[in-house]
């Protein structure tokens, strides 16, 4: 930001964490989570102000900024997903050799979860919700992908409930690995509301698995009810639409339309809209130009005569 001041250059920033939603990490006996929240909002209203341009990745986010006093222009942009990564897609004898390998039978439903074992994400919420989901479905498994500070707890308190035989933390994975594990599974399910847009949800529609979330508005764009999965509030919506999912046939038969509603997120469609929210910050233009900036765009200038073909 100083350097953009100095040069009296347009700034683009992106805002993609919810600060307020992680004040937990810093209030701890220092100042009360609340004024910590009202701290983040603050900064975040300062900071955004200062920039030409901002890029968010879901209207949940612009909402926030503009409900905190954001004026700059803000920018929708969801972040791309190398939709490539996760294709083409494991085949059934695949499947049932991972399922084999995590120790998991053939008979029951298996859910999973991918993603960073924190506070925020309301693990212990699917964790709880899963000693409902078992009365109905007893061979039921949900499959934890990741780790983080609140591994052990989680851990712990899956183990009170009863559930160390159905709830499995296999640790976190990555590369080419991690697309099995999300195409294992009848359904992915997610109980944030912390996200900004959470990748973890297009990478499970991306492999084909309709997706029980959180009804936050980070993910009403993502899963459509009925088609890409279903929205739950509380356990007793959880449940039943779990039951809707599988009794339709989970991933088996919503693989195509989940598949399908990502398209528009690959990494190539992300760039393009990229360039331009750069093409508008430069549009706008700095506040105050001054010698430094005239003197960078007479070196881009120069650059661009004796090359025509240069990107710069």
């Amino acid at each position: 930001h100083i350097s953009a001041r100095r040069l009296c250059l347009p700034e683009v920033h992106t805002y993609h964490t919810m600060l307020e939603d992680y004040t937990h990490y810093v209030s701890r006996q220092k100042i009360t989570n609340e004024a910590a929240r009202r701290v983040a909002r603050r900064y975040s209203r300062i900071f955004c102000n200062w920039s030409t341009t901002i890029i968010v990745p879901t209207t949940k986010v612009k909402q926030a900024l503009l409900d905190y006093g954001v004026t700059r222009p803000i920018f929708v942009l969801p972040t791309g997903v190398d939709l490539e990564r996760f294709r083409p897609l494991a085949s059934e004898h695949e499947r049932n050799q991972q399922r084999r390998r995590l120790g998991l039978g053939f008979d029951g439903p298996l859910l999973v979860f991918v993603g960073r074992l924190a506070k925020e994400k309301s693990i212990d919420t699917l964790i709880k919700y899963h000693t409902q989901v078992i009365e109905a479905y007893p061979n039921c498994h949900l499959v934890i992908v990741g780790d983080g500070d609140e591994r052990q707890h989680l851990q712990s308190y899956a183990q009170r409930l009863g559930l160390a035989r159905s709830v499995h933390f296999v640790g976190a994975k990555s590369g080419n690995e991690l697309p099995l594990y999300y195409q294992i599974a009848d359904v992915f399910v997610i109980a944030s509301r912390s996200e900004t847009q959470g990748l973890v949800v297009p990478e499970a529609l991306a492999c084909g698995v309709p997706v029980l979330a959180a009804n936050d508005p980070a993910f009403h764009n993502l899963v459509v009810p009925g088609r890409t999965g279903y929205l739950f509030a509380d356990s007793r919506q959880y449940v039943d639409h779990l039951q809707q999912l599988l009794e339709a046939g989970g991933a088996a038969n919503f693989g195509s339309a989940a598949r399908m509603s990502v398209e528009t997120l690959s990494t190539g469609e992300f760039y393009r809209q990229l360039v331009h929210v750069y093409e508008e910050a430069i549009r706008i233009g700095p506040r105050k130009p001054n010698r430094y900036r005239s003197s960078v765009l007479e070196v881009l200038r120069r650059r661009r005569r004796s090359d025509p073909d240069s990107r710069i």
